[in-house]
């Protein structure tokens, strides 16, 4: 998927807006009801959040784009439906309150006006969002498409001003989602990302046992003692430089044996096609789709380190404590192209690496206890920085600043 693309779509449906917009006015919300939505099916925040709500009385309903995501909340008890059958559209017209964690397309798009409206977002931003990313409101060029960029850009800033609350996770997480949706004060709420509870609560070793669990039971694969995840983010629809070469791969596979490690391939789910084009099948690798997990974060306790580019997931993972290694080959073209809100060396504690043959390198020192401390205590600072909380209490937080505000 590219932005221009997904962005001409948008234009192309906006009558329907019109339509919502009407039917608004002719339908009451019910205060008891409350629909859920989330880019990568059930999954995010709003799992926790969900539990919350059913525990206060609230009749909840989660949509979908994907079956995966319907299925796996209608087996967690929740009635669940397609995003955008009927049955979706009327459930966001009817809902008091709509809770989503990507877009304000995890719940029907056309019926939104009037209701309480709850953006959990996934994770603290690391690269530019929205408003403060050029490619964001780019469209297919065709005549007039300025003017159309210019409408899409209005458009989507009118629906950025209605969301309620939008969830951070700190302040300077508030500060980066502030500049990239345009948030008035009194709409961020710096309350913890309810997603990271899971990494917070119980025990530590229940909550490796949990998450090696989930992974043996998606992939039917008997892990090793320590796991190593790769997980970059999406190029925003360019080619991926990350991507390992055959040899790259070769490589991979070897140390992940000798070591006694086994590696979880977790691309961003738009970017699953390279991966699984190149990857093959290889020993003590495992590439774990969104179609077999669709959430990741209750994955991360059973991790003991990982290697990322630019992607938000090391500032969940920081959370646990644990190594990271940070493998950017492409970095100046990526702060070009698409920025970043905070220097490079901040967010990596030095430069990142740029070939797999370093980064394999790397995961070699890091078996030294003196550079296993260093890069333990580099994600300990880096979840200081941008976590306030770290109690496990965020789902909390959020539910009693949504009734208190006696806007749901």
């Amino acid at each position: 998927m590219r932005f221009d693309r997904n962005n001409l779509t948008k234009l192309l449906r906006s009558p329907l807006l019109a339509v919502g917009w009407l039917a608004s006015w002719l339908v009451p919300r019910d205060t008891q009801l409350w629909a859920f939505g989330s880019g990568i099916g059930f999954g995010e925040g709003g799992v926790s959040l969900s539990s919350r709500a059913v525990a206060a009385g609230k009749r909840v309903v989660w949509l979908s784009q994907r079956r995966t995501g319907i299925d796996a909340a209608r087996a967690a008890g929740y009635p669940a439906w397609p995003v955008h059958s009927l049955r979706g559209w009327w459930i966001t017209l009817r809902a008091s309150t709509l809770v989503v964690s990507h877009g304000l397309g995890d719940v029907n798009p056309y019926a939104q006006r009037g209701a309480t409206l709850v953006q959990l977002w996934h994770g603290v931003p690391l690269k530019h969002l929205h408003r403060d990313a050029g490619v964001t409101y780019s469209l297919p060029k065709f005549p007039m498409s300025h003017l159309a960029e210019r409408l899409l850009r209005w458009g989507s800033e009118r629906a950025y001003a209605r969301i309620t609350h939008f969830v951070a996770a700190s302040e300077e997480s508030g500060r980066r989602l502030a500049s990239a949706f345009g948030l008035r004060d009194e709409q961020l709420l710096i309350a913890g990302d309810p997603r990271d509870d899971v990494l917070l609560s119980e025990s530590i070793a229940d909550r490796r046992a949990e998450a090696r669990a989930i992974i043996e039971s998606a992939t039917g694969r008997t892990l090793r003692r320590r796991i190593l995840l790769f997980a970059p983010t999406w190029r925003d629809g360019e080619p991926d430089p990350v991507v390992p070469t055959a040899k790259e791969w070769d490589d991979i596979a070897t140390y992940a044996t000798s070591t006694g490690v086994t590696c979880i391939v977790r691309p961003h789910p738009l970017a699953i096609g390279a991966y699984r084009e190149t990857m093959g099948d290889r020993a003590d690798i495992i590439l774990l789709d969104v179609d077999l997990v669709p959430d990741i974060t209750p994955v991360l306790p059973a991790c003991d380190l990982l290697i990322t580019d630019y992607s938000s997931i090391a500032y969940d993972f920081a959370l646990l404590g644990r190594p990271m290694v940070y493998l950017a080959p492409d970095l100046e073209a990526y702060q070009a192209s698409r920025g970043l809100y905070e220097p490079i060396e901040l967010f990596c504690g030095g430069a990142p690496l740029r070939t797999w043959s370093a980064t394999l390198k790397r995961l070699t020192e890091l078996e030294k206890p003196e550079a296993a401390r260093a890069a333990q205590a580099h994600a300990v600072a880096t979840a200081a920085r941008v976590h306030a909380f770290q109690d496990g209490r965020n789902a909390d937080r959020v539910m009693a600043a949504i009734l208190g505000s006696g806007a749901a």
